[in-house]
């Protein structure tokens, strides 16, 4: 009975050192998962010649230029850093005496009885004239009221048409007729018939520099003129006569003199050599009524 109970205890203990080997658990599939309805396929994997960034930039594609007409981009305006607009261009800087459309139209509204007065001179004085349309002109040039001349008192013809205003060509009708035709009477002991003329309206600066106020012929004010013909005496050209006495230095000296009663400005030979070949005559408005005859 004693052996019996030794014999059981001993196989408990082997069992218990050396247990049996359990059987190699079969394997089992699991289940393929199917995409939901609607779910974004999955990315492929990134292939190996992409893994550095240079590969990954040669190989993305150029974006397309978008649709519409072409553009320059060497030429594209640039924009304003905070308000991305383009600048829009400097407006040139005018001259300190140039007028502006708003104020050509101002005269022509404010002038036109001066205007109609003026030109009812012109017709006593027996000036040939055609009223024009305002000149509104660039840089700051024109004139409310201009006129064109054909001719002058007596017929005298001009060499070519003048655009002047309305009061340039009263003093120039007035110079004419009051002091050219009976000095020419006087000297060369002939009638005048005719005045060669240039520049009347024309919108530049004075003496062509181009940082100066603006001329006054760029507001119809100036008139250049070059010679008379005078009868038989023929043409005397406006020149420098250095003589001490002679019929047609004499006469081209004392309308010279003349014209200051007429024009506010009066250059010519002996001023300087812009005005060498003919008298520049304006009506150039100055503080306390100061003119200028050189």
């Amino acid at each position: 009975m004693r052996e019996d109970r030794l014999s059981t205890l001993v196989l408990v203990a082997l069992l218990v050192v050396a247990p049996m080997p359990l059987a190699a658990a079969e394997a089992v599939p699991l289940p393929i998962s199917k995409p939901l309805a609607g779910s974004a396929p999955d990315t492929p994997d990134t292939p190996d010649s992409l893994e550095n960034a240079d590969s990954i930039t040669a190989a993305i594609p150029a974006p397309k230029p978008p649709t519409g007409p072409e553009t320059d981009p060497g030429t594209a305006p640039e924009t304003d850093a905070e308000t991305n607009t383009v600048p829009s261009a400097a407006e040139p800087e005018l001259p300190p005496n140039a007028l502006t459309p708003a104020s050509i139209l101002e005269a022509v509204k404010t002038k036109a009885d001066t205007a109609s007065a003026c030109q009812a001179e012109l017709k006593s004085l027996g000036v040939q004239f055609t009223p024009l349309d305002p000149i509104i002109g660039d840089g700051g040039c024109g004139i409310a009221y201009p006129v064109t001349l054909t001719a002058l008192p007596g017929g005298i013809v001009l060499s070519e048409t003048a655009t002047l205003s309305c009061p340039m060509a009263v003093g120039l009708a007035k110079w004419v007729k009051q002091a050219v035709v009976p000095i020419s009477k006087l000297y060369l002991q002939e009638s005048l018939t005719g005045i060669g003329i240039s520049t009347s309206y024309q919108c530049r600066m004075r003496n062509g520099v181009s940082d100066s106020k603006l001329s006054e012929h760029a507001f119809a004010n100036g008139l250049d003129v070059h010679f008379f013909d005078v009868g038989g005496a023929g043409r005397i050209p406006v020149m420098e006569r250095n003589v001490n006495y002679d019929r047609s230095a004499s006469f081209q000296a004392a309308i010279r003199g003349a014209a200051c009663a007429y024009f506010t400005t009066v250059l010519g030979p002996m001023t300087n050599a812009a005005h060498a070949n003919h008298f520049h005559l304006d009506m150039r408005a100055r503080n306390d009524g100061f003119r200028l005859c050189e």
